[in-house]
């Protein structure tokens, strides 16, 4: 009996396109359950944290009333940084929408001798700063 070794046959080449297509369809409902850890996230965070501290440092009086963190400049602009849904927000003057961070479940800042700034994001992530306040004169 005479076999043919050099290609696919027509039931062969079926069967892989058949696999293949099968592999597509499952592989493309599983993405979006297949979520890599965001290290972005933690390190917008982490920046965030950075340029508010050098804020409060360069800041002539830093004043907190729920949750809301009011840094008042040295040339006289009141800059204020809250959670508005789900982004952190900077206002400068009561003006503009600058939006720091997202995806942020709980933002909370408490002032003892230091400030202390608690971020709990969507997926539950918590991070956490403390600035310390240095007084002048």
């Amino acid at each position: 009996m005479y076999r043919n070794n050099n290609g696919f046959t027509m039931i062969e080449l079926l069967l892989t396109i058949h696999v293949t297509i099968l592999t597509t369809i499952l592989l493309s409902m599983l993405i979006p359950y297949m979520k890599p850890p965001s290290s972005y996230q933690s390190f917008q965070i982490y920046q965030f944290f950075g340029s508010l501290e050098k804020e409060i440092q360069t800041s002539q009086h830093v004043y907190i009333n729920d949750d809301t963190l009011s840094i008042h400049t040295l040339n006289g602009d009141i800059i204020t940084i809250s959670q508005y849904q789900h982004v952190i927000r900077r206002q400068v003057n009561g003006r503009g929408h600058d939006i720091l961070l997202r995806d942020v479940q709980t933002f909370t800042i408490t002032e003892e001798e230091q400030i202390h700034i608690t971020i709990e994001t969507k997926e539950e992530a918590l991070f956490y700063d403390t600035v310390t306040l240095f007084q002048s004169g």
